[in-house]
């Protein structure tokens, strides 16, 4: 039997490869439609986070290399 959550997030992670273009524009549309001070801030922390992960995983990736 399939975990149910394991098959949502299957089923998400397919609808995104599949509409990401059309949802960034919708999302950036939306953004713009609704001027919500809050989502921008939030899009902002988001990829700030998503940024700094990056940095940190190939952090410790070059010092596992050099070890």
């Amino acid at each position: 039997m399939i975990h149910p959550f394991t098959s949502f997030v299957d089923h998400l992670w397919h609808l995104k490869k599949r509409a990401k273009i059309k949802k960034g524009a919708f999302v950036a549309k939306n953004l713009r439609l609704q001027g919500c001070d809050m989502s921008q801030k939030f899009m902002k922390f988001m990829v700030l986070l998503m940024i700094s992960l990056l940095l940190i995983s190939s952090l410790l990736a070059g010092a596992a290399a050099f070890l």
